[in-house]
């Protein structure tokens, strides 16, 4: 209820910008899915809505555009288009009809151009394709490979994303980056 409170608070005279910080921290999805529509509306009548999250899945949702900022700096600046583009899923994964098939369907998925390695888990086997492989091309040729009960692209999330960028940068204060 002191969200809410809050919330209106801050709207009441429609300002020009409006900083949001864990918006949704300890609401339910009732709640989240109220605030979530005010925050569209309120954007859309003109305000500019700064947000801030750990949650990538709420900032998908919600934002146009999304900046990182790891250690104080900033480590991506873009659009939800641009970074869909850019961290394309590169990913396949099929799952044989016949669960005793694995192994060969890994082979026989790996030779499909495009596709750098494979691995098997769970009855499925995960198609990894190189850089600037298309996964169309790809999932098509699976499909026509050998007798499937699915093939679908592995959609990578905006966690995923996150992760990536920011695990990959060495800590300045760790002996790994000072060597």
């Amino acid at each position: 209820m002191q969200q809410k409170v809050q919330f209106a608070a801050a709207v009441l005279h429609d300002p020009e910008l409006l900083i949001l910080a864990e918006p949704f921290s300890g609401l339910g999805p009732v709640n989240v899915r109220t605030l979530s529509r005010a925050f569209r509306e309120i954007h859309e009548s003109g305000t500019t809505l700064l947000y801030s999250t750990h949650l990538m899945s709420q900032a998908e949702a919600l934002c146009d555009r999304v900046v990182i900022v790891d250690r104080g700096r900033k480590i991506l600046d873009e659009s939800m288009i641009s970074i869909r583009a850019r961290f394309d899923p590169r990913t396949l994964v099929a799952t044989p009809f016949d669960p005793a098939d694995l192994s060969r369907a890994a082979g026989e998925l790996g030779a499909i151009p495009g596709v750098e390695s494979t691995s098997m888990q769970a009855g499925e086997v995960s198609m990894h394709l190189a850089p600037g492989a298309s996964p169309a091309r790809a999932l098509a040729a699976a499909a026509a490979a050998l007798p499937l009960r699915a093939v679908r692209l592995r959609q990578g999330s905006r966690d995923d994303v996150f992760v990536d960028l920011v695990g990959r940068r060495p800590d300045p204060e760790s002996s790994e980056a000072a060597s």
